[in-house]
């Protein structure tokens, strides 16, 4: 019997590799609340330690906005999992819009600290490490 392995497929509910990709995109989001929590504080130290010199409201801003954007991402997450049979695609497709997503604060964060020089750059590189672990490689 040839088993069909395309990725746009069902998987019924409870099978290895829905459970595999429910854990990765969980993981991300817990991640997520440390970065958030990260970028809270770097901001709030910021501000007291330099002054208006350093646009710290705009550095709170970004953590704000990322536990706003893990909230829903939590959201969406509970949702995959209730739904039976969720497909691989589905998930790949949750995976790379969280990764997108904080790629955008990532890039606002930089802009924020500096521009290319930036000590903030090098996290594009734990970013994407990050990132060829949990996806496929064509991802």
């Amino acid at each position: 019997m040839v088993e069909n392995t395309s990725p746009w497929q069902k998987v019924p509910a409870g099978w290895p590799l829905e459970e595999e990709l429910a854990a990765r995109a969980a993981w991300l989001i817990r991640l997520r609340w440390l970065a958030a929590v990260a970028v809270l504080a770097g901001g709030a130290t910021s501000g007291l330690v330099f002054g208006p010199t350093v646009p710290w409201p705009a550095f709170v801003g970004v953590g704000v906005a990322m536990f706003g954007y893990n909230v829903g991402f939590r959201r969406v997450l509970v949702r995959l999992q209730a739904a039976a049979g969720t497909a691989p695609a589905a998930w790949g497709r949750f995976a790379r819009l969280q990764f997108f997503t904080d790629w955008v604060a990532l890039i606002v964060l930089v802009h924020l600290t500096g521009g290319v020089g930036s000590p903030l750059v090098y996290f594009f590189v734990f970013h994407a490490i990050i990132a060829s672990i949990l996806l496929p490689p064509r991802a």
